[in-house]
């Protein structure tokens, strides 16, 4: 039988921590500052956002600089035409 100990337990943590942080959405801002988490949706002129340390909040997306993301998004244009895009970097 295997014990585990903290000293094997730790690597185990860090390795889910990065792989966590790898696959987040990042929102940044025009004042400089970054805002890591899940994105929820894009409404409204607003991007709300779930970050690992509070509940879902709204950022106004005129304050937002650019979205990176893995994931796709349905996105409405001002005419009526719905697309599914990505955000890129």
């Amino acid at each position: 039988m295997k014990v585990v100990t903290r000293h094997t337990i730790a690597p185990i943590a860090i390795l889910i921590l990065v792989s966590a942080a790898v696959n987040a959405d990042i929102l940044y801002l025009k004042s400089g500052d970054r805002i890591t988490g899940e994105i929820k949706r894009i409404w409204d002129d607003e991007v709300m956002i779930e970050p690992e340390y509070s509940d879902e909040f709204a950022v106004d997306l005129p304050l937002v600089e650019r979205i990176e993301s893995d994931r796709e998004f349905e996105i409405e244009m001002p005419d009526g035409t719905e697309v599914v895009g990505r955000s890129c970097a």
